[in-house]
């Protein structure tokens, strides 16, 4: 017999939840290193299902410089440079600054829309995603480093090419 006023309290076990979080830059570390933990706003680095966002004061030029960051997707005002490491895009992503290749890996099932420039010096560009370079934006690739294309690039900007090899290597329509 259950005393009165008292009510049984039943629980039931929800299915694990993946949330995607969005994540902004703010700069509070040294304002330029993608891994510093203190430029993100969640004060850690972004994770894989973590949807990243940077547009700030200033024009600082984020820097990917080591390790493997893997996210869902980006959405950049800021100019970036990739020259070691690797930055893996599941999602769609934009960036609406200069994405400079100087050594490092962008790769990926996302597509990645540059609508500014896309320096590519050396590195790599693989993975299921295309990166897409639209009418008014330019690709400029120098002759400093070895390339690796492994993914599409689909061209609708301007296009220009340094170097003696990259006409033999790159077909352009």
């Amino acid at each position: 017999m259950r005393a009165k006023g008292i009510r049984q309290l039943l629980l039931e076990q929800l299915e694990d939840r993946s949330l995607l979080t969005l994540v902004f830059w703010d700069a509070g570390g040294d304002g330029v290193n993608w891994t510093d933990p203190l430029n993100w706003s969640v004060d850690s680095l972004p994770g894989s299902n973590d949807d990243v966002q940077i547009d700030v004061a200033g024009t600082p030029t984020i820097q990917i410089g080591s390790g493997a960051q893997s996210i869902a997707s980006l959405f950049s005002n800021e100019n970036t440079e990739l020259s070691r490491g690797t930055l893996s895009l599941t999602q769609a992503s934009e960036i609406h600054a200069d994405l400079t290749l100087s050594g490092g890996i962008l790769d990926g099932s996302g597509d990645v829309t540059v609508t500014s420039s896309l320096n590519w010096a050396a590195g790599q560009m693989r993975g299921t995603g295309k990166t897409i370079i639209p009418v008014g934006s330019t690709l400029t690739v120098l002759e400093r480093g070895t390339l690796g294309l492994e993914r599409r690039l689909d061209f609708g900007g301007e296009k220009t090419f340094t170097g003696r090899l990259y006409s033999e290597v790159l077909s352009v329509p």
